[in-house]
């Protein structure tokens, strides 16, 4: 199926900024926050746009704006002047654009990659926005910048302290703190959004390989594995950029949000979830944990065997009790508008 229109986020007009707008949030992102009335000036590496808007993953975004600005990496090492006009106008910054993914194997190298496109664009934006007369910035980070494991009823939370391990978490709690030494110079609004592994229509990496598993009836030897997983629907993802949107901390300051659901399935629920969400019964099976983890890991898949097996737990209620924010919908709702739209 196509993916559907998102819904509309109903807010007050503004010329509102974004980068990412082709990437997995961005696509929906995008047109959700056009649909609610923002006017967006889309920053792409070219500028393509059609009589309605910009397309952005087949759905128009009304009136859009696309300003063509290169590649970001190269963009954070020229002069900003290219930035700086292309904000001009603009009263806030979504900066969802990113590397996630890398293609080398030398630890060094992947963090040297990640940092000139995760950590050196990110500030540059910043900088760039506040000469161009941005008054508010969000940055899409990563809840990873807490670790990648936590252990039995220590969630992590927005309170939690920094302590990321692997590149791209590194380059993007270094962009965080930059962003924390930057902000009361230039008396930039910052808000920090630190999402869990995201699920939504045309997912990537693990959730979809298990979403394809359980609609081929293939069995996942998982139903030993006794942990709790936190993730976070693209549509409650969405819904919060709006609400920070309207929400900014006072110029100069920085507020940070570790976002997920509100529900933390283990490993296996989390499997009949999809089950459920795609109508049919998932083929869970009992093998060791350890067992699978040494499988998983001989095979080059030692990321993978983490994901699946240790716990990463997510607390939402300092989000609830202090953004006066919820999410709109649960998990199972979440999974379920995902497998409609695969």
């Amino acid at each position: 199926m196509n993916l559907r229109p998102p819904d509309p986020i109903a807010r007050p007009a503004r010329r509102v900024a974004l980068t990412g707008a082709s990437g997995f949030i961005g696509r929906y992102c995008a047109p959700a926050l056009a649909g609610g009335g923002h006017q967006l000036t889309l920053l792409q590496r070219a500028a393509t746009a059609g009589p309605e808007g910009a397309p952005v993953a087949g759905v128009p975004v009304a009136g859009a704006r696309v300003v063509a600005i290169g590649d970001l990496a190269d963009a954070a090492t020229a002069s900003g002047e290219n930035l700086v006009n292309a904000l001009r106008g603009c009263e806030a910054l979504v900066h969802l654009a990113g590397r996630a993914h890398r293609a080398i194997g030398d630890e060094a190298e992947a963090l040297a990659l990640y940092r000139a496109h995760n950590t050196l664009p990110t500030l540059a934006l910043a900088r760039a926005a506040a000469a161009a007369g941005v008054r508010q910035m969000i940055f899409a980070s990563t809840s990873y910048v807490h670790g990648h494991v936590t252990r039995p009823g220590q969630p992590f939370s927005s309170d939690s302290p920094l302590a990321p391990s692997g590149a791209y978490a590194i380059s993007k709690a270094d962009a965080e703190e930059g962003l924390r030494r930057l902000a009361p110079e230039l008396g930039l609004a910052v808000s920090i959004v630190r999402p869990a592994v995201v699920h939504g229509p045309h997912p990537t990496a693990n959730i979809r390989a298990l979403l394809g598993a359980v609609r081929r009836g293939l069995p996942l030897p998982f139903a030993a594995i006794d942990n709790r997983r936190s993730f976070l629907g693209l549509e409650n993802l969405t819904s919060f950029i709006a609400h920070a949107l309207d929400n900014p901390p006072p110029p100069g300051a920085v507020d940070a949000w570790t976002l997920a659901d509100a529900q933390t399935p283990s490993t296996p629920e989390f499997v009949r979830l999809l089950g459920a969400a795609t109508g049919r019964k998932p083929r869970l099976v009992a093998f060791p944990p350890l067992l699978l983890r040494r499988a998983l890991t001989m095979a080059g898949r030692a990321g993978m065997a983490e994901s699946l097996i240790d716990s990463f737990e997510i607390d939402i209620s300092p989000v609830l009790a202090r953004s006066g924010w919820t999410p709109p919908l649960t998990l199972a709702e979440g999974l379920r508008r995902m497998a409609m739209a695969d």
